[in-house]
């Protein structure tokens, strides 16, 4: 089942365009956001918006074989009010072979209702906003990934 894999809070994990184009840590994050509205966000901004699932696939380990994947997932948190953009949480949910999972997200999905993957279930129950991103080499990717969403997002949300 699934597991959380564990984030160093040195790990640039926020995205705020409206403070910097790079992603930066949630303290860094938190000194810029002073700077710029002469207010210090509350420690818990990070876990107080809107949350969604990224999913993706990694063979990013060494022990892994050339016919394994990962399935792994982001929990994303969006702050609207600060329109900014947290990786909370990484989930490690299960290794499998790269032919069960050919088709992307619809092997996904049956791959985790099949094992009964704790967390993917109860996002489904709750009716969580869950994306799937691909295949994903690097933390560094992941972020490029969910910036380029986010930014999509918020040019939409302007023009409307």
């Amino acid at each position: 089942m699934s597991e959380q894999v564990p984030m160093s809070p040195s790990l640039p994990n926020t995205y705020c365009p409206d403070i910097s184009d790079k992603w930066l840590n949630y303290e860094e994050w938190r000194l810029l956001y002073e700077q710029n509205y002469t207010y210090l966000p509350p420690r818990f901004t990070l876990h107080n918006g809107e949350a969604w699932y990224f999913y993706f696939l990694s063979s990013v380990d060494s022990n892994l074989s050339d016919d394994k994947i990962r399935i792994l997932s982001a929990e994303i948190n969006q702050s609207k009010g600060y329109n900014t953009i947290y990786v909370t949480e990484i989930y490690y949910h299960s290794t499998v072979e790269k032919k069960w999972v050919s088709r992307g997200w619809p092997d996904i999905k049956d791959e985790l209702e099949f094992n009964q993957d704790r967390e993917f279930i109860t996002q489904q129950y709750v009716d969580a906003t869950m994306f799937y991103g691909g295949i994903v080499n690097n933390y560094s990717d992941l972020l490029d990934i969910l910036k380029l969403e986010y930014d999509k997002v918020i040019t939409y949300e302007e023009s409307v």
